[in-house]
This record gives structure tokens, C-alpha cells and sequence, in this order.
């Protein structure tokens, strides 16, 4: 695997072995940074059920400014640990070892972007919309991959899932909080 555009273009990451993990497409990869789009810039990142990192070292490399990673199996926790130090990314990374339901609550915001990719069909979003919600910063976004047949929240926890986007058996939805009356 490799990362697709920005800074660290080309640069290859490590992954994981097995099916215990599923990283996430380049072509998923691509259209979360698109759908992101100015947005990067300068973005605070929170990465749930990161993996290898992909998602968060893509977004990086494209001109995020910092990035938080949460993840608990023991491998894949050694496998961002390697992609970090070997993408010099090891400053602008924040790794948070353990369960993401567990860690949310320690975790300081604001976030820009909060990108969650948790095993198909474990995820309880409604949960997660609520405990990522004092994380995100007004104008942040969350994105949830998911596979068809999961069905996702239209609204939660003052946020509103603004659109679904298909990359054939993944999903990808986008959540936003609705602007203030009056703005």
C-alpha cells in the first residue's frame, strides 16, 4: 500500500497480515481526501479504528496538520508505530493505545475531521455521533465507513449525515452539524 497524493507521494506503508484487519482502498483513500478537499489544510485529524494508519498518514501528507490515531490491537499499533517513524511523521502523530469507545472520553478536541472505519457491522453509530460530538471542532466534519446493508443514523447528537457516498461494496458517510439559524 502506498500513499496516494501529497507530500509523502509514493512512500509505501506497512499492513497488516490476515483478514483481522481491513485496510482501507486507495480508491476509498482518494475519495475521503476529496471529499475533504480544502478542508485538509492545516486539519487536526481524529483517526478511529485507525489500523495501519492509512487514513490519517494520507490526510498528512496531503497538509493535515497533526493527526490522533486510535487503535487497539497489539499489531497494528506496532504497524503504526513503523509507518509513523518511517514517514517522519512521528511529531505530527498522536497514538492512543486501547478500545475507541473507552479512549473518546480522554481525548482533548477540537477536531477538524474525525474519520472512523470500525469492523462492518460491530459499530453502534449512534454512540459514536454522541461521543465524538464535544471532540469536533463547529465546522468539522465526521466520515464513517461502513458496507452496504449497515444502517447509519440520518441524525444524532446534533448531527445531520449530509450524504452517502458509494465506492462499490464500501460506504462512506458524511456527517455534518447543521449551520445555526440565522447564518
Amino acid at each position: 500500500m502506498r500513499i496516494i497524493a501529497g507530500a509523502l507521494r509514493g512512500r509505501t506503508l506497512k499492513t497488516l497480515a490476515g483478514e483481522a484487519t481491513r485496510p482501507t482502498s486507495a480508491l476509498v483513500r482518494g475519495a475521503i481526501a476529496n471529499l475533504l478537499g480544502p478542508r485538509i489544510a492545516g486539519a487536526r485529524v481524529l483517526d478511529l479504528y485507525a489500523g495501519s494508519g492509512a487514513i490519517a498518514f494520507e490526510l498528512l501528507s496531503r497538509g493535515a496538520a497533526r493527526a490522533t490515531l486510535v487503535e487497539q490491537a497489539p499489531e497494528a499499533l506496532r504497524i503504526i508505530e513503523a509507518n509513523r517513524a518511517a514517514l517522519g511523521l512521528s511529531e505530527q502523530t498522536i497514538l492512543v493505545r486501547g478500545e475507541v469507545s473507552a479512549q473518546l472520553s480522554r481525548l482533548t478536541g477540537p477536531f477538524d475531521v474525525v474519520v472512523a472505519d470500525p469492523p462492518y457491522r460491530t459499530a453502534d453509530w449512534e454512540a459514536l455521533l454522541a461521543a465524538i460530538a464535544p471532540l469536533l471542532a463547529p465546522e468539522g466534519v465526521a466520515l464513517f465507513e461502513h458496507t452496504r446493508g449497515e444502517s447509519l443514523p440520518t441524525e444524532g447528537a446534533g448531527w445531520l449525515l449530509a450524504r452517502t457516498y458509494a465506492y462499490g461494496a464500501t460506504l462512506v458517510a458524511r456527517y455534518e452539524r447543521p449551520a445555526p439559524p440565522g447564518s
